[in-house]
Parts: C-alpha cells; structure tokens; sequence
C-alpha cells in the first residue's frame, strides 16, 4: 500500500530522477532515516522505484528510471542539495519547481521561484561537475536573454552556477551567481 508520504517521496524522486535516502528523509518523512529505507526498500520491492548502489559516496541511489550511469549521480545530487538547502530555509516558501524542463533554446537543471523574506527570486541553475571536462558556455544564456527570454519568462530569472569550477565573469552578460557546490556560500544567492 502506497501511503500519503511514499506519494511525497515518489513524486519527489520522479522530479529530482536520483536521489539518495537522505534527500527523501528530508523531502517526505520527516528526516526518520530508518522508516525512509525501510518505505524506500518496500517502494522497490513492489517495482515502483529502482535502486542501486551508491559507489561515489555509500548507500543507494533511487531513481523513478532505471538507471544505467553513475556519471550524472553528482549533477542530480549537487542540484537535489541546492533545492532541499532552499527548502530548508524557514523563510523561504518555494512556489514554483521546474526540472530539466526546455525553454526555448536553454534547458536550465532547475528553476525555481518563490519568497526570501518580502523578496520574490527567480533562479535557473546550472550545474557544472568536475566530470564535465567541456568549459562553461556562457553563450547560452547571453544568447537567450539577449533575443528570447520575454517568449518564455515575465521576469529574467538570475542564473546559478553550480559548480566548482572558474567563472569568467567579463564574458557574462546577465545577472549570475557562483556557488560551490558544497553549498558553503549558499547565502550569497540573496546578496
């Protein structure tokens, strides 16, 4: 029997595509690890969810697909964490979350809006692993606010780099902000 907070944790894996038992905990049970694997390993058992083992940093990995790379485990995870690090926040209250989802010719890892305090944002996050050995591509969004943006957004949203890697910030041309991806300067998305 699927309960109200396996719905929860299923809609949030489908969304986020893998996610580590912890991510869940916080998501959909109340941060009780024990009863997250134990709902998470019913879930699999009836086929609902897959699961595999977590080789980059212990545990198991659980995803709405079958997943046949680790190679895009650290992008899903370095995204998942920025979200629940927002989430986390009492004063902020997320309204709207968009996944990989195309908008015109940018397809952001995340987007999302929502209140910090009376403020309203609007990120689209893009995140850079130390795996992807291709340099960042800034074209991309210089492009896309320069012709497109109004067909897609009211606002323009400020973009997030997630990454570890160097930003060139002279060949920026739109609002951004660089964070590591350990989150350390997570507060300075608001400054």
């Amino acid at each position: 029997m699927v309960t109200e907070r396996d719905r929860i944790a299923l809609d949030f894996i489908t969304q986020f595509k893998m996610v580590t038992p912890k991510q869940v905990a916080q998501v959909a049970y109340n941060d009780n690890i024990k009863i997250t694997y134990n709902r998470l390993n019913r879930l699999h058992r009836d086929k609902l969810i897959y699961k595999t083992a977590n080789k980059i940093n212990k545990g198991f990995i659980y995803s709405s697909e079958r997943i046949r790379t680790l190679k895009q485990y650290l992008h899903n995870y370095y995204r998942t964490e920025f979200y629940l690090r927002l989430m986390e926040i009492s004063s902020v209250n997320t309204q709207h979350t968009e996944v990989e989802k195309t908008r015109g010719s940018i397809r952001p890892d995340l987007l999302v809006t929502g209140v910090y305090g009376y403020e309203q944002y609007f990120f689209s996050v893009e995140v850079e692993t130390n795996a992807n050995h291709s340099s960042i591509d800034y074209d991309k969004y210089n492009n896309f606010f320069l012709s497109e943006w109004r067909k897609h957004f009211t606002i323009k949203p400020v973009v997030i780099y997630l990454t570890d890697k160097s930003i060139n910030p002279d060949k920026i041309k739109f609002e951004y902000k660089h964070l590591r991806t350990d989150l350390s300067n997570f507060n300075d998305i608001f400054h």
